[in-house]
């Protein structure tokens, strides 16, 4: 699932690029709906990992000052 759903990604990144360039496929808005569409099926069934959340320790190598 997580490779599908990186795959829809980029797609849609590439869509969205050729949209700032200037040269969109006539069907842009069609598949880039798609695409979202797609996105949003899929998501539900991808697990990202945890937020990791980090504090700020001394480093005891240095003495503890940055």
């Amino acid at each position: 699932m997580m490779r599908d759903y990186q795959q829809q990604a980029v797609e849609l990144g590439f869509l969205h690029h050729r949209f700032l360039r200037g040269t969109p496929p006539p069907n842009f808005v069609e598949r880039g709906q798609v695409m979202v569409d797609q996105l949003a099926a899929l998501r539900p069934f991808v697990i990202f990992p945890p937020t990791v959340t980090r504090t700020w320790t001394p480093d005891v190598h240095s003495g503890g000052s940055r």
